[in-house]
């Protein structure tokens, strides 16, 4: 019996529910100017359907028109109270008309994070509201924005190695709020996650490898100084050459295809010692960020990397001062207020040490050798800038850099001697001077300015600069006493400069709309000069009786050669938070390039998604188009200054590259987490000399022994060049131990019509296989021990494979045959560095530190380069490997006090 009055209720309940279906389904609605009460009397016998309100809640609506045919209740119902005070919903098969909550009211909480103790901006800080799970983080100059809804707001902010900063407000209107983080040794980074946020905190695959001051102190380095090119040794797919020379080479790319900016302008070649050492000095270094891939759209420029370093801005709250006295530098730097709270300066320098006493050195071992003459080896650089906060939305930076190098190397010969066939007694005098010296020069201003509560300035005019100068010259003096010859005499000069310089206007613009949603917008302009000149005077280099003058030269044929160029551009970027689980990046650079009335439009596409499935696991794919202006003509394989930095012309297409990148990160415990990642790139418009060809050799306009460069477009060729790789990299960090581990495989080649009979061969810094290690351990508080491991495949070189004769000249010669370009690689390079050290003293006012470094412990010969040799006696060749650096211990005492 129970059974079948259950049976008959459920087939009762089915049949209403489908004969409101079916009404649902079939209504047909007519009103004109109708008053809701009518209109909700008529629907509900219509539908069958009860439909429930009260008087105040329809007197929020308008008189009601409308005609539909065919439409069910609930299609009705949401087109007559669209975009009113009231909604409706089913309770017990009726509907019930009621009035909204009126819409959250919100407000904009934004400010600049900054360190307590320096007054310093803070990069990445998170800032994180824990009652509506919103948060962000601060860009490259501190600056943060929330929008949340009025009411309550427990904003928390803070960064590693700092104690979390609580601020609780009431939200009633647009705040700006300024907040300044402490350093703390006890307390730990708290990070607060919401349940519907967990993304924002959880892994993430990060967008550029970061170096902080802490790993560049932390780290082993050459010579006992810190330096940011010896910390990116350590990143996968990044590699810096044999023992440091040679530059900076990422994914395959060359040393001109990595934009290195410092404070936002670029600097051209940021090396000191041939690369050993970078122009940044660690001691003024905040942070740098490289970008190996999914490059931010405000980046343009180089194919292959960004390399954004951020100088430190000055303490405006306290006077302090650190060095470094190390075996290979000595460097300085000094900070404090000019007005206290207000304005704040900071000056550094340092120079290299070895070169006070290279001079004597190097005459002493001349001297022991039976010649004249001295070696000189130096380099220097100094920063200043001065930080001052104008008011509460506006702050103002100066700052200029300048660095150069000095290599100069003269050799005296003076002989007094009787030859023995003729019993002439012959004195001569023989001079050799070699000059190389280069220089950077860059000057920045800089106005921040929070516009209002959603956009934050950054308005940049700078000044960049880059000069060369190489200078042989010989000189040569024979007499013959007691006899009737004439006195012989002559020289020979050869100078080649090389200069770039621009001037540049820009403006960002970063745009916080939501919570979900960060804008970057800009626009900027930068003008360019390129001034090559190489010349050669010798006895040849005469008009009548008159040397020609260098400084006529300048002016009747240099002035012609410069090039001139305006490079202009736009761009935005959207980084949109589409759910807890999903992160798009999306981005559009248009750039332009106007040069000898050409003029070239390039749109760079930038994309990147980040799916974060669980907090412990995340992907990320990214696409990225770059053009490049730029070109570093080289016929060095060393990266020597010497290089020559070209513009694109009219007879010269930008070089275009297009990258394909895809990420995984997976952190499976508290201290540990795993990467993986894969890219391929292609790269169009590639130049090079052509084989045999440099920049040297300019025939026409005067006699070549005068003029030898210049017209560089004819000795050129054009090609393309593909890269990809495989990297993998595992990092653990916890209080006393913290090591990283990594393990690359990529491939890199060039392609060109007129060099290797067409066909594709390995760049030279195609390392197929590389991997690191790199970690220290603390002991005590007081010792903490470092070890550093590096191992890459040899280099790709071209060698001979066979010799010739040729007996066609007058005096038969020896050829050789050489492979096919870079069909050999030197033996594979690998070398451990051990460090040691111990903190004198650590106090709030003043530590300093003495640390032992052991470079190349176990004595590896790795080979910088091979070169062919002839025995001059009995003509046969042989190979012979040339190395720079064995084992070689060095210390560094540092210290810091305020």
């Amino acid at each position: 019996m129970h059974r079948y009055r259950l049976l008959i209720g459920l087939v009762s309940m089915f049949t209403m529910v489908v004969e409101l279906c079916g009404q649902s389904q079939y209504l047909v609605v007519k009103a004109e100017g109708k008053a809701p009460s009518e209109f909700f009397i008529e629907l509900s016998l219509q539908s069958g359907v009860n439909i429930i309100y009260s008087d105040n809640v329809i007197d929020k609506l308008p008189p009601i028109t409308l005609q539909l045919k065919g439409v069910g209740v609930d299609e009705i119902l949401t087109k007559v109270l669209q975009n009113s005070e009231v909604g409706f919903k089913y309770i017990d098969q009726q509907i019930v008309l009621y009035e909204l909550d009126p819409p959250a009211i919100r407000y904009t909480i934004s400010g600049v994070v900054t360190d307590s103790v320096s007054g310093e901006p803070m990069i990445s800080a998170y800032v994180f509201d824990a009652i509506s799970g919103k948060g962000t983080i601060t860009n490259n100059y501190g600056y943060y924005s929330l929008n949340l809804a009025s009411g309550p707001v427990q904003l928390l902010a803070g960064f590693l190695g700092y104690a979390t900063k609580v601020r609780v407000v009431e939200l009633k209107k647009n705040e700006i709020i300024h907040i300044r983080l402490s350093q703390s040794g006890l307390l730990r980074e708290v990070i607060v996650n919401s349940g519907r946020n967990n993304g924002r905190y959880g892994a993430i695959v990060p967008p550029a490898e970061r170096i902080t001051l802490a790993d560049l102190q932390s780290n082993i380095h050459l010579g006992g100084s810190s330096d940011l090119y010896r910390a990116a040794d350590f990143i996968p797919g990044v590699h810096t050459g044999t023992d440091g020379i040679g530059g900076i080479h990422v994914r395959g790319g060359g040393n001109d295809q990595n934009l290195i900016l410092m404070d936002g302008v670029p600097v051209y070649h940021p090396n000191h010692l041939l690369g050993i050492v970078s122009v940044f000095n660690y001691q003024a270094l905040q942070q740098a960020s490289i970008y190996k891939a999914n490059f931010p759209s405000r980046f343009s420029g180089r194919l292959s990397s960004v390399m954004d370093v951020r100088l430190r801005e000055g303490n405006i709250h306290e006077w302090g001062f650190s060095g470094n006295i190390a075996t290979s530098e000595i460097g300085m730097m000094a900070e404090g207020p000019l007005v206290r709270d207000k304005v704040g300066i900071l000056v550094s320098g340092r120079f290299f040490l070895p070169g006070l006493f290279m001079r004597d050195l190097t005459r002493y071992y001349k001297t022991k050798n039976g010649v004249g003459g001295s070696a000189d080896l130096d380099f220097f650089d100094f920063n200043s800038k001065i930080n001052w906060i104008i008011g509460e939305r506006d702050r103002l930076y100066l700052s200029m850099y300048q660095g150069g190098d000095r290599f100069a190397d003269q050799t005296i010969t003076d002989r007094d001697e009787v030859d023995k066939d003729s019993g002439i007694r012959i004195i001569s005098h023989e001079e050799f001077n070699k000059e190389l010296n280069w220089s950077n020069r860059t000057a920045v201003l800089r106005w921040n300015h929070i516009l209002n509560d959603n956009i934050f300035s950054n308005l940049i005019v700078s000044r960049s600069a880059f000069e060369l100068q190489s200078v042989d010259r010989s000189e040569f003096d024979y007499s013959f006493p007691g006899s009737n010859i004439n006195t012989l005499s002559g020289f020979d000069a050869k100078e080649f400069k090389s200069g770039i310089e621009d001037f540049t206007v820009r403006l960002e613009l970063d745009i916080r709309p939501s919570a979900d949603h960060q804008l970057t917008a800009g626009w900027y302009g930068i003008n360019y000069r390129f001034r090559p000149k190489s010349i050669t005077i010798n006895e040849e280099s005469k008009v009548g009786d008159f040397f020609l003058d260098e400084g006529l030269l300048d002016d009747v044929f240099f002035s012609s050669f410069q090039v001139k160029a305006f490079e202009s551009g736009l761009f935005v970027e959207d980084n949109w938070d589409i759910n807890p689980k999903l992160k798009l990046t999306s981005g559009m650079h248009l750039s332009g390039f106007f040069v000898q009335g050409v003029h070239y439009l390039d749109p760079q596409l930038r994309l990147s998604l980040d799916y974060l499935p669980t907090p412990k696991l995340a992907f990320n794919i990214g696409y990225s188009r770059m053009a490049q202006y730029l070109h570093n003509l080289t016929s060095s394989s060393i990266g020597l200054p010497t290089d020559l930095w070209v513009p694109t012309t009219s007879n010269v297409a930008p070089a275009l590259s297009d990258q394909y990148a895809i990420s995984a990160l997976w952190k499976p415990g508290k201290y540990m987490s795993l990467e993986l990642s894969s890219y391929i790139k292609d790269m169009r418009s590639l130049i090079s000399y052509q084989e045999g060809a440099s920049f040297l050799l300019r025939e026409g306009l005067v006699p070549s022994s005068i003029v030898d460069a210049a017209n560089w477009e004819s000795k050129i060729t054009e090609g393309i060049g593909e890269a990809a790789g495989v990297e993998l990299e595992y990092l653990y960090d916890n209080k006393d131990i913290q090591f990283k581990w990594n393990a690359t495989w990529s491939r890199s080649y060039r392609q060109f019509d007129e060099i290797n009979n067409g066909k594709a061969y390995p760049d030279r810094y195609d390392r197929r296989w590389s991997s690191s290690f790199s970690g220290q351990m603390r002991l005590s508080p007081r010792w903490i021990i470092g070890a550093n491991w590096l191992f890459g495949t040899g280099l790709a070189i071209t060698l001979a494979e066979s010799k010739f004769y040729n007996p066609g000249s007058f005096f038969p010669e020896i050829g050789i045959n050489y492979s096919n370009r870079n069909g050999f690689r030197l033996p594979s390079y690998h070398r451990l560095d051990l460090s040691v050290n111990y903190l004198l003293a650590d106090k709030s006012n003043f530590n300093h530190s003495l640390t032992l470094n052991l470079y190349n412990v176990y004595n590896r010969v790795n080979p910088f380069y091979i070169t062919l040799v002839q025995d001059p006696i009995s003509q046969d060749f042989e190979f012979r490997q040339f190395s720079l650096f064995r084992f070689l211990p060095s210390f560094s005492y540092r210290f810091s006090f305020r």
